[in-house]
């Protein structure tokens, strides 16, 4: 059991918060209720606030692109792997900006000889580790290689071990 995000924010009057987002149809199960409490409750012994999110209370796109990528929260990959994943992609898309992911992705595969869509797995995975960061409003369908901003290895295994 874990909160999706932790936020660090510079605004003095809510500088840190937790995050839960679920589906509205999700809350109609009695056991999820039970666990979002114990997860509530945690947060208030720290101190720290915890907001419950559904599909409601976000933006469409962003609702999406959480959706997308929250499947992807713990890949099949080694640490290795990762980081050459995270060196190649950060080459392909400084080389390609104004290619959309799922272009330069469609072409690595075939570059590669990979299976359709592999490529798109890795940077999603990637996306999903918090190795690369981009505008949540931006629908994933429409994101740019240039959209993209990479984070180092040592950076986003510090916030893993943290988060995990």
């Amino acid at each position: 059991m874990s909160s999706d995000f932790l936020v660090n924010t510079s605004d003095p009057n809510n500088r840190i918060f937790a995050l839960q987002v679920k589906t509205s149809s999700a809350l109609e199960e009695p056991r999820t209720i039970e666990k979002l409490e114990i997860e509530r409750r945690y947060w208030l012994e720290k101190e720290i606030p915890w907001y419950l999110v559904t599909e409601k209370e976000i933006p469409v796109d962003v609702f999406r692109n959480l959706d997308w990528l929250y499947s992807l929260q713990a890949p099949d990959f080694s640490l290795e792997e990762e980081s050459r994943f995270l060196d190649f992609f950060s080459t392909q898309l400084e080389r390609n900006a104004a290619l959309t992911i799922i272009d330069l992705c469609k072409q690595l595969d075939s570059v590669y000889h990979l299976e359709l869509g592999e490529s798109l797995y890795q940077i999603r995975a990637l996306l999903a580790r918090r190795y690369f960061h981009f505008d949540i409003t931006i629908p994933y369908s429409k994101l740019r290689c240039g959209d993209l901003i990479s984070e180092s290895l040592d950076t986003v295994v510090e916030i893993q071990r943290v988060s995990g």
